[in-house]
């Protein structure tokens, strides 16, 4: 996993591979964070600006 960090102007898709990993991300308005469970072959979109580990 990468430390939490975060792209000003890029979305970021990932897609897991192999094995199960819990990630979050927290979006420049404030939000709540938002957390999911990846499993292989799902996929979680970070929108631009959010901030959030991989």
């Amino acid at each position: 996993m990468l430390p939490p960090h975060y792209h000003p102007r890029a979305t970021n898709f990932v897609v897991a591979v192999e094995g199960q990993t819990q990630t979050w991300m927290i979006q420049e308005n404030g939000a709540d964070p938002a957390t999911t469970t990846l499993n292989p072959g799902q996929l979680t979109i970070f929108p631009r600006g959010s901030l959030h580990p991989m």
